[in-house]
């Protein structure tokens, strides 16, 4: 019936029409007399078996009604497609809205349902590749942190830029009021792998400092952060710059540019301020534990937490509350605010400033000119613009690179060698403060020891048992010890203003008054900086005779030009030269190579002289230190307890009046100047291991 029917009103082809080469199709339908309406349509004649015609309406109800315009089916059931434009909203809310909208006020037949699709089921499939993609992202990162670092504790450290990131994310999507989307989504995993970078460039540096020797934590991680805090601002500054235009665009694609870049730079904005705190402190912790006890659960460190000393101002001085202070603060405080670090600090980085000099060519020449001899295709003279670089051979860049690496280390040497210096002189004057005290306390104690003699011995001539001449001489020494006892105190004054100065410390503090002797150091160390200062320095010299090798190779040079005039039928021409320059006359630059080697070898033997002599001289101070070393252990085993039964025998036999007053004196200053004597001897002992151990030049 429907074949009928379409055939009869819209027509159905009855053959092919060819003229010529084209083909039409030959389409049969009704007259237009006979389908103006529907009663045309129920007087269709329609076949049956029987082969008789009956009309159309005998088959069928032909009427007017109102139906579906359009049928569609998915997967066998019939569909009914509502769609809506979204506007000044997020879909997400707006779905949302929806659905509590019709579970409220719609109640679906058995067997209806509703599905959303479109772009919201692109957002539904975005976000559940999202919760794969991110977690997976997550651990790529974390995973190449470990391959960089070859560890975990510097991997997890720099990881935690990544929670630091999402705050500042999440934040500035709620101010300016943006949902959560897939593109905001995509923009975290973006904001993830630059966040990582300012850990990177932090944590490199402050173990870079490590190994060049800096223990102090607290010097070590002021240092790191403020050396850091310009590459850390710079490389978040120029990544936030560069999705600034996305984050205020308002054009094509606006709505998904736009939550984006919002959380790339609210990321970067948090993560660079809470690393420049949260990765220094993390850093004190994880390198300043000693073990981890999990029954009871306790962190156990090799010394007080210094890290709270970051949120303190930093002129505040880290021993304020503590005024008596150990050699090794003393030290650490001197090589923090000593001005001469600061300089050869300076130094170095003016040495990592200058190897980027290291690639340096020629001025670019740009030229312009008109030559009448030069003419063109339409008979004119051409006007030539041109541009001309010339670059030296690639290979004497490399050598000049070496010769500022070199140098670079030159530099750090230096830096180690006047820390060594400087601790060395720091603890001379530590050390001197120290055996100064212990004899202020000595001579305070016989002081007191002559008061208590000039009392008994007046008390004595009173009665006629001493005469008045004892008296007299008593008095004369407990004068003369009051005249040294002062001049000590002179002198400690003195050394402890000179400490002072060598610490650059306005502060006061007291230096303990017990001098222990160092460790024995039995062997020539084999890291003193001033070997590393004089084998880069011979270096260097035969950096230069390279650099003098390279200049015999040719420089090259390229020229672009581009010619026209600007008559009629002009066209441009363009051209471009490449040249050699070649040292054909190379006698002066044999000379310099031959001279260049004079100098390094000269100063390759310079070179093994220095650290011969300096070896003998670390060789006496072994010998000398073992010598006061044998003085030490002599005075405790044996002078210490001859010492002590010395003065205890010459004070109890004086006060029975076994022995006068003379033999009493030289008794007594006998065990005195022992004591001073081993005094004197742990004080050079301790110089000489301090010259072994922080030997400079």
């Amino acid at each position: 019936m429907n074949t009928y029917l379409s055939a009869a009103f819209g027509g159905k082809t009855a053959g092919v029409i060819f003229e010529g080469e084209k083909r039409f199709d030959l389409v049969m339908r009704f007259d237009n007399r006979d389908r103006k309406d529907i009663e045309d349509i129920r007087q269709l004649q329609v076949p049956v078996s029987t082969g008789q015609m009956i009309p159309f309406h005998e088959l069928a109800d032909i009427e007017y009604t109102e139906g579906p315009a359009k049928i569609s089916h998915d997967n066998a059931h019939r569909r009914v497609v509502v769609s809506v434009n979204v506007r000044n909203r997020d879909l997400q809310s707006v779905i949302v809205d929806i659905q509590q909208k019709i579970d409220k006020n719609i109640k679906l037949k058995a067997g209806n349902y509703i599905e959303y699709g479109g772009q919201f089921e692109n957002l539904q499939n975005a976000t559940n590749r999202l919760m794969i993609a991110v977690p997976v992202a997550l651990l790529l990162i974390f995973i190449f942190l470990h391959f960089a670092f070859k560890s975990f504790t510097d991997a997890i450290m720099i990881f935690t830029a990544i929670p630091l990131a999402t705050v500042g994310g999440v934040f500035l999507l709620w101010i300016r009021g943006m949902p959560f989307s897939v593109s905001a989504g995509i923009g975290f995993i973006a904001l993830f792998g630059i966040a990582v970078l300012n850990g990177i460039v932090l944590i490199e540096h402050l173990k870079e400092l490590q190994h060049q020797g800096m223990t102090n934590m607290r010097e070590l991680i002021l240092t790191g952060t403020k050396n850091r805090l310009r590459p850390v601002l710079l490389t978040a500054g120029a990544a936030a710059m560069g999705f600034l235009p996305m984050a205020i665009s308002s054009g094509a694609g606006a709505e998904v540019q736009r939550p984006l870049a919002t959380v790339v730079i609210g990321g970067l904005i948090t993560s660079t301020m809470l690393t420049m705190i949260a990765l220094p402190l993390l850093f004190e912790i994880f390198y300043n534990v000693k073990s981890i006890k999990l029954f009871p659960f306790r962190i156990i460190r090799y010394k007080p937490l210094i890290i709270l000393l970051l949120f303190s101002i930093p002129s505040i001085s880290m021993f304020g509350q503590n005024t008596k202070m150990q050699l090794n603060n003393v030290i650490d405080t001197a090589l923090q605010n000593n001005k001469q670090i600061a300089a050869y600090r300076l130094n170095v980085e003016e040495s990592y400033a200058l190897k980027k000099t290291a690639f340096a060519p020629g001025k670019t020449v740009f030229s312009y000119g008109t030559d009448q001899n030069n003419i063109a295709e339409n008979g004119f003279p051409l006007k030539v613009l041109g541009v001309e670089q010339s670059f030296s051979f690639p290979t004497l860049y490399l050598a000049e690179g070496n010769v500022f690496q070199i140098q670079v280390k030159i530099a750090e040497a230096n830096l180690s060698n006047q820390r060594n210096a400087l601790i060395k002189d720091v603890s001379f004057a530590f050390f001197n403060n120290q055996i100064l005290l212990k004899k202020q306390e000595l001579y305070q104690t016989l002081d007191s020891l002559y008061a208590v003699l000039l009392i008994n011995s007046e008390k004595r001539a009173a009665k006629g048992d001493v005469s008045r001449l004892e008296v007299m001489n008593i008095k004369a020494k407990k004068n003369q010890i009051a005249i040294q006892l002062n001049a000590l105190h002179v002198d400690a004054a003195n050394a402890y203003q000179q400490l002072k100065v060598l610490m650059n410390y306005e502060g006061d503090f007291s230096v303990p008054s017990n001098l222990e002797p160092l460790a024995e150091i039995v062997e020539i160390p084999n890291t003193l900086p001033v070997f590393d200062v004089l084998r880069n320095e011979s270096e260097y010299y035969n950096s230069l005779v390279r650099i003098e090798k390279h200049n015999l190779l040719p420089d090259l040079s390229i020229n672009y030009y581009l010619g026209s005039n600007q008559h009629p039928n002009s066209a441009y021409y363009h051209g471009f030269q490449v040249g050699l320059a070649l040292p054909l006359f190379y006698g002066t630059s044999n000379a310099k190579i031959k001279a260049a080697k004079l100098s390094a070898n000269a100063k390759q033997l310079s070179t093994e002289n220095e650290i011969n002599l300096i070896t003998s001289e670390l060789k006496q101070l072994i010998s000398e230190q073992l010598k006061y070393k044998a003085l030490l252990d002599n005075f405790r085993t044996t002078g210490e307890p001859l010492m002590n039964e010395i003065k205890e025998i010459a004070l109890k036999s004086y006060e029975l009046g076994e022995i006068n007053y003379f033999q009493f004196v030289s008794s007594y200053e006998t065990a005195i100047e022992m004591q001073i004597e081993q005094l004197e001897n742990v004080l050079k002992y301790n110089q000489t291991a301090s010259e072994i151990k922080y030997f400079s030049k």
